[in-house]
């Protein structure tokens, strides 16, 4: 993990709720600590687990994790090809090389990674954690209501479906 995330206190104050553990809930907790935020994750599977395979990061999302302090992290447990090949597929001829070198770091701001989506989301977990969200495994957010300016959930066991 990372000691020294980019924390502010933009969000000092708000208290966040996030229904669901997976990449988006990770990162959207992560986010939103580092902004001082009083996050609290609540997750129905019994742990933070991601099914699938690989995925691929572009520019974009690469300026993000690195707008977080999670580079080192991301570069670590993925692997930064060096070029794609679109092929034509009756005849396996290559189309287009698209070349991931300095001169596409330049112009797109940033990288092209593939990380296995485990690896991703344990990233996240673990610096959202470091960065103060709470986060909760085995709890399922059953309803929400707006209350004024506000929201209400209702939360229950996720194994003993019922029972708050």
């Amino acid at each position: 993990m990372s000691s020294n995330l980019p924390k502010s206190d933009e969000l000092k104050g708000q208290k966040i709720v996030i229904s669901g553990g997976g990449i988006g809930g990770a990162a959207g907790a992560l986010a939103l600590a580092l902004r001082g935020a009083d996050v609290t994750l609540y997750e129905r599977a019994p742990e933070f687990k991601e099914v699938g395979a690989g995925l691929q990061i572009g520019p974009h999302g690469w300026r993000m994790l690195e707008s977080w302090g999670l580079l080192d992290q991301i570069v670590a447990a993925g692997y930064l090809p060096e070029d794609m090949q679109f092929r034509d597929a009756m005849n396996r001829e290559t189309i287009l090389t698209l070349k991931f070198d300095e001169e596409f770091e330049k112009h797109y701001g940033g990288r092209y990674l593939v990380i296995h989506r485990s690896d991703l989301l344990s990233i996240l977990v673990d610096n959202a954690i470091e960065a103060g969200a709470k986060l909760n495994n085995g709890i399922f957010v059953s309803d929400s209501r707006t209350v004024g300016d506000s929201v209400e959930i209702d939360i229950e066991d996720a194994e003993n479906p019922g029972e708050n």
